[in-house]
Parts: structure tokens; C-alpha cells; sequence
């Protein structure tokens, strides 16, 4: 299990900040049939379409606190197809948010990414990351950059554990490099009613996207 990497997602829900402006662009608690793939429940192949397919599987994330976590689940692991799902709207300006159980039951030493905003299929867009460190894993983030260019929060993590971990992303004015991303994380238990005052890891250098239109799960 040392080099497989995988991750439960049961949610995917994007917010504007604002209480008068909040609308759910995605919900996905993949309440569909276990041992289906995405891609026959709305979701689009990117790249290695059908090797190791993305499925559904009858493993449930729960956190006492959130209300958001019913439904199934699905693995992802080092390699195979990656996946994409659109919003109701592309997002151009304000602050759009991502919130999805996770459960990382193995991770690499270098580190892998596997849930992201995208523009397109190529332009990826606050990619979340996991690695293995001693006595569990760190998460981190990067703003359009990859391995190398990843920050990663200070926190260590257990293994086999549902996390809520949620990606941030704020539109600043024209395109430019100044968008910030950031990234939170909660432990079962935690509470869920106001945004804490700083990420476990935030990113700002890189090329502002123009829109953000969908979000991602990548199989290393």
C-alpha cells in the first residue's frame, strides 16, 4: 500500500463567499450505483479515458459536523484516467470555494496532486496535493505549478482518517499574478460555521486564470 495514493471525495460544493451572492454551482455526493464509472454520471474523461477508470464505490466519508457528508464515495490511485466536471456557470470574479471529504489511505514521498480547478483541460488551477511524512501524510498546494512548486501546510495527518479539506480560490481585479489560493483543512470533530483567519498553505505566484469553469480529480 506504500505506493498507492487514494482519496474518497463525497463532495464537491462550490460557494461565493457572500451570504447574498452564494450559489451552488456543483454538488456531487455520487449517490449513483456502486462499481459505475463517473463518466456515466456526468462527468468527462480528460485524459487516459477508461485505464483505471474512476468508480463509484460503497464507502461513505462521515464527519459527525458536516451536514454535507451522505451518499457513496470514489478511490483514486497513481495512475489512470483523470476526470472533469463543469459548473452550472463559469466563475470570472469573486471567490469561489471547493469542499470535499477526503480519506488518504497511502501517499508518496514525493508527493501527488488529485483535485484542482480548471479553466480547461490543460490550464489546472489550485491543484491539492497529499505526501507521506513520519507517522502520516501533509497536505499542500500550488497555484498552477506542479511537484516542485507546491507549498505544503506544517500539519501532519492521519492515515485512514476523513478530512473536510477545502480549496479557495479569489479573483483580484484584471488577469494578472496576484490571485491568491489557499487551502483549509478539518479534522473530525471540528466545526464548520466560520472560515478560519489563515490557510494551512496559500499560493499566489503564477498566471491568473480568466475563468474558472469546472473541477478536476487526477489519478496521478
Amino acid at each position: 500500500m506504500t505506493s498507492r495514493f487514494s482519496r474518497s471525495l463525497v463532495l464537491a460544493l462550490l460557494l461565493l463567499p457572500a451570504a447574498s451572492q452564494a450559489q451552488s454551482l456543483l454538488l456531487d455526493n455520487f449517490i449513483y450505483t456502486s462499481g459505475t464509472p463517473l463518466t456515466a454520471n456526468g462527468w468527462t474523461a480528460i485524459s487516459a479515458a477508461g485505464t483505471n477508470a474512476v468508480t463509484v464505490t460503497a464507502a461513505n466519508l462521515t464527519q459527525p459536523t458536516y451536514p454535507g457528508s451522505s451518499g457513496n464515495a470514489v478511490s483514486l490511485v497513481t495512475t489512470g484516467e483523470d476526470v472533469s466536471r463543469a459548473f452550472t456557470a463559469p466563475v470570472t470574479a469573486g471567490t469561489v470555494y471547493a469542499a470535499a471529504l477526503i480519506n488518504v489511505t497511502a501517499a508518496q514521498a514525493s508527493g501527488d496532486y488529485f483535485f484542482h480547478f480548471s479553466q480547461s483541460a490543460s490550464i489546472l488551477v489550485g491543484r491539492v496535493f497529499a505526501r507521506a511524512a513520519t507517522g502520516g501524510f501533509q497536505f499542500g498546494i500550488s497555484k498552477t505549478g506542479t511537484f516542485t512548486t507546491a507549498v505544503f501546510g506544517p500539519t501532519t495527518y492521519t492515515l485512514n482518517t476523513p478530512y473536510l479539506v477545502v480549496l479557495k480560490y479569489e479573483f483580484i481585479g484584471a488577469a494578472g499574478t496576484d490571485d491568491p489560493v489557499g487551502l483549509f483543512v478539518f479534522a473530525p470533530g471540528d466545526t464548520y460555521t466560520t472560515e478560519p483567519a489563515a490557510p494551512i498553505a496559500s499560493f499566489t505566484t503564477g498566471t491568473d486564470p480568466v475563468s474558472i469553469v469546472g473541477l478536476n480529480l487526477r489519478q496521478g
